[in-house]
């Protein structure tokens, strides 16, 4: 069986030269940057939008992360995985979900589901590590904030630990 490419290598050549174009590809990889740039075009605005290059980037490396550690500690225990390595992984994934600021995550989707992948990946180490994950994370998080009040400031910040512990997984035997 041949392939489009191979019965029609001129066209596949042509999608080449396309694709390494320098001018369509600069207008097309940064939106409304170009070789043919205003003038007013300032040094401000490349960085911003090289920021928000980085950005997309990070986020994008994060859900792809995120992702496999998923599927990587669903299907593993904790005598192969160490219980030194998941207090480490464990600390860094609670860290990224404590630190999140709620107006942000709430102005960002894609942000947000980085959120979510952050508990849901804390739900699935919590079927390998229950203890470690639901009392020495949420839970000492919840105590931090105050025996039974919480001020207007916190009240974003304690919403998602509570968000962050629906996604614990209890085993039932």
């Amino acid at each position: 069986m041949t392939t489009p490419h191979a019965r029609h290598p001129d066209a596949f050549a042509s999608l080449i030269r396309r694709n390494n174009d320098s001018q369509s590809t600069d207008s097309f990889q940064y939106g409304s940057i170009s070789n043919n740039a205003p003038a007013n075009y300032t040094g401000v605005s490349h960085q911003r939008e090289n920021s928000a290059i980085a950005d997309r980037r990070s986020t994008i490396a994060i859900y792809i992360l995120c992702r496999v550690l998923i599927e990587v500690i669903g299907q593993t225990t904790l005598q192969s995985i160490t219980e030194e390595m998941a207090d480490k992984l464990e600390d860094i994934i609670f860290n990224q979900l404590r630190s999140a600021d709620p107006d942000i995550l709430n102005s960002s989707p894609l942000r947000m589901g980085n959120w979510t992948l952050f508990a849901q990946l804390l739900g699935v180490m919590s079927e390998i590590h229950f203890e470690s994950v639901s009392d020495r994370l949420f839970l000492s998080d919840l105590e931090k904030t105050g025996k039974g009040f919480v001020s207007k400031e916190q009240e974003p910040k304690v919403e998602l630990v509570i968000r962050g512990m629906s996604y614990l997984k209890l085993k039932v035997s």
